[in-house]
């Protein structure tokens, strides 16, 4: 499986090279000048699209602590 992966390091898509019950090579699905977009995943790794890449970690957002700082900042806000 692939992942295909923004500029700035996030999960695009996911890939995996299937059409019609058929397997073939990720360069015969795609241009080559967006084939340096695509990584391919680990084994027993299942990244989603939105997950963050670092070149060699897939990362699942944490998006409680996000809200958790988001609503900090906003009842010191309204606080003072």
């Amino acid at each position: 499986m692939y992942a295909q992966i923004s500029n700035t390091g996030i999960v695009l898509m996911l890939e995996d090279c299937y059409r019609n019950g058929k397997q073939y090579p990720l360069d015969e699905l795609y241009h080559k000048d967006i084939l340096p977009l695509f990584v391919e995943v680990p084994e027993g790794i299942h990244p989603q699209p939105g997950w963050k890449y670092d070149g060699k970690t897939f990362i699942e957002p944490q998006l409680f602590g996000v809200y958790s700082r988001a609503q900090s900042l906003l009842q010191s806000l309204s606080a003072g």
